[in-house]
């Protein structure tokens, strides 16, 4: 009982009205939620903040930037974030539908690039390891669909709902690239250029196959799905942030594998930058 009580007060580093504790390690009960805060996906978290009841999305992202590296602060602690690039994650658990998404994907992709391998399409089946070897790479968790920006919230121009639960608040910087994967040779990463529209990307990516070609998906760092047109006749130059993902639909698909590029893209809405 006396261990327990001394890590129970080396756990807790301060109290905010009752309601928030800072823990290194916190079972939770079924009235606690956690956040954990990153600035991308493959830092080790240091400390998490256990918050009784369920906080509004504005307190997490108050309380979250207490959290961040002071070496990425400024006088004003919210610059250096990438706010567009930010999320809030629900902390996966190995049943979930997304896990379960990203397992089938994989196997069917698997398939197809077996399928090119044995009708001899080298540069196919090339192109769909390099894919796989993108997304195993990837840290995929279910995204919460709230806004992730403080000045909104001031301004009272977003949703503020409460969230409980397991979360991960990503709080990133600003990356200077943008990546293309898909039916291309090999996914890349590019150098993002702000006049830079998904069909200027395409032309220097390799693409195994243009004709035909009439849209493409583009996955924004905020998790936004979109479809941007870059056939000659459709083009439509829209905006692309810093960190986005241009998914190249693959043609002629087998039935088994037919919804790939639908999945794929909704895959990608969640991943963790």
């Amino acid at each position: 009982m006396k261990k327990l009580y001394r890590l129970f007060f080396t756990a807790i580093i301060f109290s905010l009205s009752g309601q928030l504790v800072l823990a290194q390690q916190h079972a939770l009960t079924q009235q606690q939620t956690r956040l954990t805060v990153k600035t991308s996906s493959q830092e080790r978290a240091k400390s998490q903040l256990i918050f009784e009841g369920s906080p509004r999305v504005s307190q997490l992202i108050d309380e979250g930037l207490k959290l961040r590296p002071k070496t990425l602060q400024s006088a004003h602690q919210t610059s250096g974030v990438y706010w567009l690039g930010s999320g809030l994650f629900e902390q996966s658990r190995p049943d979930n539908a997304l896990s379960t998404s990203l397992t089938q994907t994989l196997q069917q992709l698997t398939q197809l690039e077996q399928s090119a391998v044995k009708n001899e399409n080298m540069p196919r089946a090339l192109s769909i390891q390099s894919l796989t070897q993108f997304l195993n790479r990837s840290v995929f968790k279910p995204r919460v669909n709230v806004t992730i920006d403080p000045d909104l919230y001031l301004l009272g121009n977003a949703v503020n709902p409460q969230i409980s639960g397991d979360l991960l608040l990503l709080l990133p910087t600003r990356p200077n690239h943008v990546w293309v994967t898909g039916n291309v040779v090999k996914t890349m990463k590019l150098p993002f250029q702000a006049t830079q529209s998904a069909k200027d990307y395409l032309e220097q990516a390799s693409i195994l196959r243009y004709m035909g070609l009439d849209e493409v998906y583009v996955i924004q760092p905020n998790g936004h799905l979109e479809i941007h047109t870059v056939a000659y006749w459709n083009e439509n130059s829209r905006g692309i942030a810093p960190g986005a993902i241009i998914y190249v639909p693959y043609f002629n698909l087998p039935s088994s594998q037919k919804g790939l590029n639908q999945v794929i893209p909704e895959l990608l809405k969640h991943r963790v930058m």
